[in-house]
């Protein structure tokens, strides 16, 4: 089989950055026939290696050159800080659908793999600051939820709708999320 590139992210707690990781692998012929090296160009081959950032709705796209952090078989992670994103350099990301595309030419072929994400970093923040202001052993009503269990299982709701392709869904539930926070003042971190 030929090389097929991958990656993942994950945003920071304090939502200011993005890292990216690739998830190529290394070649195994039974495990990993997509893999870097073995019948498949190696990491080495590269020479270039960008992602594009754009928050869907937006015309504008950022485009960031990783390499020669990545690729790599190491788990070496690229950050993408605020302002690389035409964000103040301690500026929050904000929530909201992305798409991004990652682009890796190696000996003159370009792979291509794009991911449409949904980051919740603000709202998850909320929601654990909700948690921890719940006082423990405090007597609720019988059968009521607090606000931050109602805010956690929304936000599960949220990529539960999103992971499986209902966007106008997962951006319906995110924006009942965001009125949970706005009502209890913890809209962002």
């Amino acid at each position: 089989m030929a090389l097929k590139t991958n990656f993942t992210y994950r945003q920071s707690a304090d939502v200011k950055t993005l890292y990216i990781y690739d998830t190529t692998g290394v070649y195994n012929v039974n495990t990993n026939p997509t893999g870097w090296g073995g019948s498949n160009p190696a990491v080495g081959d590269a020479t270039s290696d960008k992602i594009s950032i754009q928050k869907v709705g937006s015309n504008t796209i950022y485009e960031i050159q990783m390499w020669a952090t990545l690729p790599n078989t190491d788990d070496t992670v690229f950050a993408i800080d605020s302002s690389m994103l035409g964000l103040g350099p301690d500026a929050e990301i904000q929530d909201g659908q992305y798409v991004l595309t990652r682009t890796t030419v190696v000996l003159g072929t370009t792979y291509t793999k794009a991911a449409r994400v949904f980051l919740v970093g603000q709202l998850q923040c909320c929601a654990d600051t909700m948690l921890d202001m719940d006082k423990p052993g405090c007597t609720c009503e019988s059968g009521k939820l607090t606000p931050a269990s109602i805010l956690q299982y929304t936000l599960w709701t949220l990529k539960k709708a999103f992971k499986t392709q209902k966007f106008e869904k997962a951006n319906e539930i995110y924006r009942y999320a965001q009125d949970l926070c706005k009502e209890k003042n913890c809209k962002t971190c």
